[in-house]
């Protein structure tokens, strides 16, 4: 919601798209973070910056389950 008032507003199908990948990361927040968690070395969800671990939950999302974005853009 703060990203909408704060930012000029998006065309529909790019506010689509972000509101899609934002509810996809929700939806598989625990399967993530464990992916994430696995291959970790050293470190785990609960230590990492919030804006490494939001770029990370994203790529792990679009990697296992959104089919519009290829695995080498995530």
């Amino acid at each position: 919601r703060i990203f909408w008032e704060e930012n000029e507003i998006p065309s529909e199908g790019d506010r689509n798209f972000i509101t899609k990948e934002v509810d996809g990361v929700l939806e598989n927040l625990a399967e993530i973070d464990t992916e994430i968690d696995k291959y970790a070395k050293g470190w785990s969800t609960n230590r990492m910056s919030k804006v490494d671990l939001a770029i990370l939950r994203l790529a792990v999302y679009e990697i296992k389950y959104s089919e519009e974005t290829p695995n080498s853009v995530a």
